[in-house]
């Protein structure tokens, strides 16, 4: 790749339309995918395999430095898996130009890492001005795109996406040295049609050194960035990543997207009354200013989900079972009541807040566990109309015949009494037996001289 020429940037031509050929006709363009950040997803096809793909277009503005193009070729050409870093590999070579640098972090993270979020780089190239990463394609709206149609998603579904994210960060922290994310936002992250999430931009990443991560270039998106990101000559880290998080977390559950607001979040009890406490609780928690007051790593947080996740899943459960009652119970007119054999058709979409349905009632996840539902099926339930009916319908109580097996300690008290029972009964005999004896001596002493056994 040497021998760029100096005007790269006036030689950009713009890349819009379907039909355009790249890589002396080898990559077809085939739509937009996303814009935003410093590059732009495309929809590609190989022209000669005839195969789906994700092309990402990135500013060039220098030669890649020879070290890296050995370790893409070599990754790339062999597949083989990457060994530990060396101390040369913690810091990203340098190109001499701000774009190029962002493509070479983006590549060699691509390359390096290994995990079900980050997609499969096949091949990179420049062409007029750009750069170009040849991706996995991955079926599905941007996350931004679909917060945007769906609005405030239900508790379950958000808590679903936000472990997704949780899990790609303990992986990315648990490598050496950490990986630092940084540049969280919903349209970098395309949702597949399995609710599986894919991330398409490493541009912001980097390597966690000397246990400190110093913000010397792109503080990360505002709104979505913690506010150490923004500060001068402040240190973001992991916990920088987990603000992130929780600022999604907060617009999934809310709609509101945090953009425009300062770093300031409403609460989110306020802008969604039907949530949780625990679940506003994790949230407030994630978004605090001190990371010192946030979760400390990404497996903490995960857990904390994982609870909240049960108590939501408490919570819907009540509500289904509610709504399954009152369904089944309801009286169709003055007549008796006619069950319906077939149970009406209930959807979590129907639960969610801000359904089209009144939501039914709600308690708390203590109240569920203090009194829990007991779902009957509708053809079992039938409606007493007179006393005697309602006798006739009370299940029989048989009582209990068999004696009910003792507990260890009973069984000791019982053994233990007639131990001392037997050992008195033996203490009462051997006195007996000594007494006697004493009577028959003394009996002894006074017999007749002519039975030869008086005692003297």
């Amino acid at each position: 790749m040497s021998g760029l020429s100096t005007g790269w940037k006036s030689e950009r031509p713009s890349l819009h339309g379907t039909g355009r050929t790249l890589r002396h006709g080898e990559y077809r363009i085939e739509g937009a995918l996303s814009y935003g950040g410093a590059g732009r997803l495309f929809l590609a096809s190989h022209v000669t395999l005839d195969t789906p793909l994700a092309l990402k277009q990135l500013p060039g503005d220098r030669p890649l430095p020879e070290s890296v193009v050995e370790e893409l070729d070599l990754a790339l050409t062999h597949r083989q898996k990457r060994a530990p870093l060396s101390r040369g590999q913690e810091e990203f070579p340098l190109s001499g130009g701000s774009y190029t640098d962002r493509f070479v972090r983006e590549a060699l993270l691509l390359v390096r890492l290994r995990h079900s979020a980050i997609p499969v780089l096949y091949d990179y190239f420049f062409e007029d001005g750009y750069w170009y990463l040849v991706l996995e394609y991955c079926a599905g709206p941007t996350l931004a795109s679909y917060l945007r149609q769906q609005g405030p998603l239900p508790p379950l579904e958000a808590l679903s996406y936000a472990m997704q994210i949780c899990d790609l960060f303990d992986y990315l922290h648990s490598q050496t040295p950490p990986v630092i994310y940084r540049g969280l936002r919903p349209a970098s992250v395309i949702l597949t049609s399995g609710g599986r999430l894919v991330f398409f931009d490493f541009g912001c990443a980097c390597y966690l050194r000397n246990g400190q991560l110093y913000a010397d270039f792109e503080p990360g998106l505002p709104g979505y960035a913690a506010p150490e990101q923004y500060q001068r000559g402040g240190q973001c880290d992991e916990r920088s990543d987990l603000f992130s998080l929780g600022v999604l977390l907060h617009e999934m559950v809310t709609g509101q997207n945090p953009l425009g607001k300062n770093g300031r979040l409403e609460p989110v009890a306020r802008l969604n009354p039907g949530l949780s406490p625990a679940l506003s609780a994790l949230i407030t928690i994630a978004t605090r200013a001190d990371p010192l007051y946030r979760f400390q790593s990404a497996r903490a947080f995960f857990h904390a989900l994982e609870r909240i996740v049960s108590l939501e899943e408490r919570r819907a459960y009540q509500r289904l079972m509610r709504l399954h009652l009152s369904r089944g119970s309801a009286p169709a007119g003055p007549g008796p009541i006619q069950a319906s054999a077939a149970p009406a058709a209930i959807t979590l979409k129907a639960l969610a807040p801000g359904g089209a349905q009144p939501a039914p009632p709600t308690c708390s996840p203590e109240e569920f566990a203090a009194e829990p539902t007991m779902a009957i099926p509708a053809e079992q339930i039938k409606v007493a109309t007179s006393p005697s009916e309602q006798t006739a319908q009370m299940p029989a109580i048989t009582p209990q015949t068999q004696e009910r097996p003792l507990r260890p300690s009973q069984q000791f008290k019982r053994r233990h009494r007639r131990l001392v029972f037997f050992l008195v009964l033996l203490a009462l005999l051997l006195l007996g037996i000594f007494g006697l004896s004493l009577y028959l001596l003394s009996q002894l002493q006074d017999a007749p001289f002519w039975l030869g056994v008086r005692i003297s």
